[in-house]
């Protein structure tokens, strides 16, 4: 970038040996030149030297540079870097690597749902994908395309009851829609197999960049849901015969002056007869779509079950699983249809203190691969 890099590189010699010789192996200086006009013999002094270990790189262009970085920051093996994501044109399902499809064999028919991998063995998805009578040999999982992964049982929300207000005028409630899915077997972490963030754990906080004392799960709420407005996607089912999504579909979840209409529309959905509408969507919700001030993607059928999720720092954080909608806009000529004022998503809050405590309950507690760290 032009300037004598030699003085920075004395001030970071510095500041990790601290007039302390024995200090200098715990610092690893790389040098990356880019370009054709980098000799190597002008970095001589500038990086470390380790035997059978190389420091400095010499590459053609800033395209090279990044993939030089994507896989040096290939920690494969390590479940708590959750949310990492890299958009790659030779390999799309890096940028979808928690991305999970479930199905249920119910002969005539199936039925279909999203989730979402946050551990090496749990997959997130909503509840009411499944129904009485439904075993482990019933659900397959798609995650990574030629990876074949074994059911051992899923565990429902425990307060989730469907017809627990029908007395209420609501028929179908869906409240605590949230359940996980336990495999036999922890998969292998890659590239293209690597959780999403939970929020109120210590890996969520490594994400966020924040200290341990810091570290709280109202810290977390306020740095991701904070605006009244909030930025967040989810996506469709998977392209057949592949491991990623047809579409992304981008919301925004309505909070502060937003929330209220947004949770109004709800007495609008086939099966509701209240009068207060928070009796359907209580706070243990998220809600999106409409079209003020902005108009939003809306689920299709099959999408339930799914990740609801922000991008902060470049990670990807779910902070609800999509629920259930006031009205079905999607067709075969419609696919990707765009919210109407009155079209609106649900999704369970992962921030709701009895979906947090029924996820530590069992992520916290995971005695195949590697627990949470819950606060």
């Amino acid at each position: 970038m032009g300037g004598n890099p030699i003085p920075k590189v004395n001030q970071i010699k510095h500041l990790v040996i601290k007039n302390d010789l024995k200090r200098e192996k715990k610092l690893d200086l790389y040098v990356f030149g880019v370009g054709t006009d980098v000799n190597k013999e002008d970095m001589n002094g500038m990086v470390s030297q380790r035997d059978q270990e190389k420091h400095f790189f010499k590459l053609p262009n800033l395209d090279e540079v990044q993939k030089m970085f994507d896989s040096m920051l290939d920690e494969s093996t390590s479940v708590g870097l959750c949310g990492i994501h890299h958009y790659d044109k030779d390999n799309n399902r890096r940028a979808y690597p928690w991305l999970a499809q479930i199905n249920v064999a119910r002969p005539p028919q199936s039925s279909n749902c999203m989730g979402s991998l946050v551990t090496s063995s749990y997959i997130l998805t909503a509840a009411h994908c499944f129904k009485e009578g439904d075993t482990p040999e019933r659900i397959s999982v798609t995650l990574e395309k030629d990876l074949a992964v074994k059911v051992e049982k899923y565990i429902l929300h425990p307060e989730y009851d469907i017809t627990a207000k029908q007395h209420m005028g609501i028929k179908e409630y869906y409240e605590f829609n949230v359940a996980l899915i336990k495999l036999k077997e922890a998969v292998p972490m890659s590239v293209n197999l690597r959780p999403i963030c939970v929020p109120c754990t210590r890996e969520t906080n490594g994400a966020l960049k924040l200290s341990d004392s810091d570290g709280t799960c109202k810290k977390h709420e306020d740095l991701l849901m904070s605006n009244e407005l909030v930025e967040a996607s989810f996506t469709s089912q998977m392209e057949p015969s592949t491991d990623v999504p047809r579409k992304i579909r981008n919301i925004t979840i309505k909070r502060g002056k937003y929330r209220d209409a947004c949770v109004e529309d709800a007495k609008k959905a086939a099966g509701i007869n209240v009068t207060n509408a928070k009796d359907a969507v209580t706070d243990n919700f998220l809600c999106s779509g409409g079209t003020e001030p902005s108009t939003d993607n809306v689920a299709c059928r099959g999408e339930t079950g799914g990740a609801t999720y922000v991008n902060k720092k470049d990670q990807l954080i779910q902070v609800g699983v999509v629920s259930w909608g006031v009205k079905d806009l999607c067709s075969k000529r419609n696919p990707n249809p765009l919210s109407q004022a009155d079209s609106r998503d649900y999704h369970a809050n992962l921030f709701s203190e009895k979906i947090q405590s029924f996820l530590k309950e069992h992520l916290g507690n995971d005695n195949i691969d590697n627990p949470l760290s819950f606060f």
